[in-house]
């Protein structure tokens, strides 16, 4: 499988025909239905015209191969995911709902698209080999965005705890985004209740101290 693959912006920025942009996101669309009922590696850039309804000569006048074509749509739906996470944060006023709604967004809504596809394993790996630089980036992106609002409310080393308990929470939750939900809120409630004990901030410093050392 190739390597990382960074996706190129459309081939000009002002001036294009809304027909070109059209079939740009035609490809997209096509490709992203494909990928999730039949893999990347079961998805030629064949299958991806003829589920455009386009030429296959158009597909390569827009990406090189299915693996940018990919890559492109990891960039795009992380954007994506990362603009309703914010808006779901600032929506709300409470502390524990804000991060649940966030995380929800960031976290759960992305594992949900995921595995809602019969090769959720194979798209799992490959986000990591051909969008690397686009997950690190989404990652760190949620991290600070966290790690900010627990900032505010004193609490800045809790962000590892509340991201993993998101991560976590795919495990055992089942596919239904209320279940996700509700696991997660509970979770984050119980470890901001914790934590507003002085002690067991310090514990929590400590140990992510530790960790970083």
């Amino acid at each position: 499988m190739s390597p990382a693959v960074a996706p190129k912006p459309p081939r000009s920025t002002a001036g294009v025909p809304s027909q070109e942009t059209a079939r740009r996101q035609r490809i997209l669309d096509a490709a992203r239905r494909l990928y999730l009922k039949r893999g990347i590696r079961r998805s030629s850039v064949e299958d991806i015209s003829r589920a455009a309804g386009i030429a296959k000569g158009s597909v390569y006048l827009e990406f090189s191969s299915k693996e940018e074509i990919f890559a492109t749509l990891a960039a795009g739906m992380t954007r994506d995911f990362l603009e309703r996470a914010r808006e779901a944060l600032t929506a709300e006023d409470e502390l524990g709902h804000a991060l649940a709604a966030y995380l929800d967004h960031a976290v759960g809504e992305p594992w949900r698209v995921l595995f809602s596809s019969p090769h959720a394993q194979e798209l799992v790996y490959l986000k990591r080999v051909v969008a690397e630089g686009t997950i690190t980036a989404y990652e760190a992106a949620i991290w600070e965005d966290v790690e900010a609002v627990l900032h505010i409310a004193g609490l800045p080393a809790a962000a590892t705890q509340m991201i993993a308990a998101a991560h976590g929470c795919t495990h055992v939750a089942g596919q239904g985004p209320g279940e996700y939900r509700r696991l997660l809120s509970a979770m984050i409630h119980t470890l901001l209740m914790g934590l507003s004990d002085p002690q067991a901030v310090a514990a929590v410093e400590e140990k992510t101290s530790s960790k970083v050392c």
